[in-house]
């Protein structure tokens, strides 16, 4: 067995790989090494994932022991989407996505859950302004159509400051302050009242033509939604009004506009 499968299967076992303390990681752009990996990594669907004071874990099946190992998505047409390496929970290691049409979106480098290095590319494989040195640059991704996805930029690691994400269609989907990693201070959603956004299991369906954008804010608080938020209609008026304990609706009061 060669030192790429036996390190392979040794993450794999979830014992201490030589990847992890050597930095002598498999080549995500080589064939063969996609092959060997993606052979190892587990349906991102199938780990179970917890929160807790804002940080997101894995674990193993049992629900006790922290998740070591690859994970991986895939596009609807089957393709490869995100490819990333777990230690401990947390992300540490490669973390790669490809857009639908095959062509590498980002390289991304993790440590303990924080981004170190990374770059990244437009659809077209040109080159995009994403650039991560020593835990600090901009990450800018895009849409398959070409139409920019996300923007915000990296400190020591982790988001800070405005992070914005759009639709396909090129409007505005949310803009989130972060502090260290997290959304925390306002916030601007703007949510389809026809055809939103839906969660499946860790994953996020979003529509690529939303219509009757409905706009809501309010404040994050350790990364959820906390106190008053407000959504206002198609009009610009304000209609229901929700109180956030945590992440969790505790009142809501409809007809606000009245």
């Amino acid at each position: 067995m060669g030192k790429f499968s036996l390190v392979s299967l040794l993450a794999l076992l979830g014992m201490t790989p030589a990847w992890g303390e050597k930095e002598t990681w498999p080549d995500l752009a080589d064939a063969k090494d996609l092959a060997e990996v993606m052979k190892l990594a587990m349906p991102a669907e199938r780990i179970p994932a917890s929160t807790k004071d804002g940080e997101r874990l894995l674990y193993l099946p049992d629900r006790q022991t922290l998740y070591e190992g690859w994970s991986k998505k895939m596009h609807a047409n089957g393709k490869i989407d995100d490819l990333l390496h777990y230690k401990d929970g947390k992300q540490n290691g490669p973390w790669s996505r490809w857009y639908e049409n095959g062509q590498r979106q980002y390289d991304f480098m993790m440590k303990d859950g924080k981004m170190i290095t990374g770059s990244g590319w437009k659809p077209t494989g040109e080159p995009s302004p994403t650039k991560i040195v020593k835990g600090n640059g901009l990450c800018v991704g895009y849409h398959a159509n070409g139409r920019k996805r996300f923007e915000g930029r990296r400190v020591n690691g982790d988001l800070e400051g405005i992070v914005s994400f759009w639709y396909a269609n090129g409007a505005k989907y949310w803009q989130r302050n972060f502090k260290h990693g997290k959304a925390n201070g306002p916030a601007k959603e703007w949510v389809s009242s026809t055809n939103p956004s839906i969660i499946v299991g860790r994953g996020e369906i979003i529509p690529t033509n939303p219509t009757k954008l409905r706009k809501q804010n309010g404040i994050y608080a350790n990364g959820l939604r906390n106190g008053e938020w407000i959504e206002w209609d198609e009009n610009g008026l304000p209609s229901v009004r929700r109180t956030y304990k945590a992440g969790v609706i505790v009142n809501t009061t409809t007809g606000y506009a009245d």
